[in-house]
This record gives structure tokens, sequence and C-alpha cells, in this order.
């Protein structure tokens, strides 16, 4: 089961040369977790690298739903969407 994230924040974003992966670095902004990697799917990651990337940017935060319903989630747990948010 995957859950909902709040106020969070991209403090890193790019490509892994192994695996050809993306890699995005998140923290929530209520302290919930610190700073820790997740992958983007194959299938869209170039599209949350683009919004990672536009987060980290502009300012604005991001919500996320991650592959695991654990709290706090694993470091390198997979990300299902990545939403920009301005409220």
């Amino acid at each position: 089961m995957a859950q909902w994230l709040y106020n969070c924040q991209v403090v890193g974003a790019g490509p892994r040369s192994e695996g050809n992966r993306v890699l995005i670095r998140i923290k929530d902004i209520g302290g919930a977790f610190g700073p820790m990697w997740f992958f983007a799917p194959e299938s869209v990651q170039k599209e949350m690298l683009a919004t990672a990337l536009a987060a980290m940017t502009t300012g604005l935060r991001v919500y996320v739903y991650l592959d695991s319903d654990s709290m706090p989630p694993a470091e390198y747990t997979g990300l299902q969407c990545l939403y920009l948010i301005s409220e």
C-alpha cells in the first residue's frame, strides 16, 4: 500500500549512471523524515526529473506518492507520483 507525504521539498535530483535510473532527494517539511533519495519509475523518469528540477528552481513544494506505507519510508523507495504544488 502506498501513501501520501505532504509538504515535501526537493533538495536534489539527477540521473544515476548505474541502472539508468533517476534519483530524487526529498524531505518532509513537517519533519516526518529528513532528506532521502527515491527512485523515479522508468516509465516517467524524465517527467519526474523535470518536475523535481522545476521544484528546485522555483522553490515550490511537491506532493509525493510512494511505493511504501512504512513511516518513515526506507531510502531508495520508489516514487509513484510527484506533483508540483503552490499552496
